[in-house]
C-alpha cells in the first residue's frame, strides 16, 4: 500500500525555516518556521520513518535488528511481518484481521 503524503507526517526535530513560496509573496520579505515536514526538504523521510516507527512500536511491532524496514508483530505461526520501503508498505499475514 502507498501512504499518501507519508512525508507530511514527520515533525521536524530542529528549526527550519522558509522564504514564502512563489505566488504567495507578500512582499513583507518574512520567512516561514516549520512545524511539520514539507516533500523537497532532505530530512522528511526519515522524519517519517521515525513517525511510523513510533506508531507502530506502540501498537505492538517491533523492528528487525537485521534490517530497520523490517518490522514484526506476534509470534510462532501467527507471527506477521511488514516491510517499509520509503512510503509503501506490504504487510505478510496468516491472517486477513490485521
Amino acid at each position: 500500500m502507498d501512504i499518501v503524503t507519508a512525508f507530511l507526517n514527520g515533525v521536524l526535530e530542529e528549526e527550519t525555516y522558509m522564504e514564502q513560496p512563489e505566488g504567495y509573496n507578500d512582499g513583507s520579505g518574512r520567512v516561514w518556521k516549520l512545524k511539520k515536514a514539507l516533500y523537497g526538504l532532505k530530512q522528511a523521510p526519515r522524519q517519517w520513518y521515525i513517525k511510523l516507527r513510533e506508531v507502530l512500536e506502540a501498537i505492538g511491532f517491533t523492528p528487525s535488528t537485521a534490517d530497520q524496514s523490517l518490522f514484526m508483530l506476534g509470534e510462532g505461526e501467527q507471527r506477521s511481518f511488514m516491510v517499509v520501503y520509503v512510503d509503501d508498505i506490504l504487510i505478510f499475514s496468516p491472517s486477513s484481521d490485521l
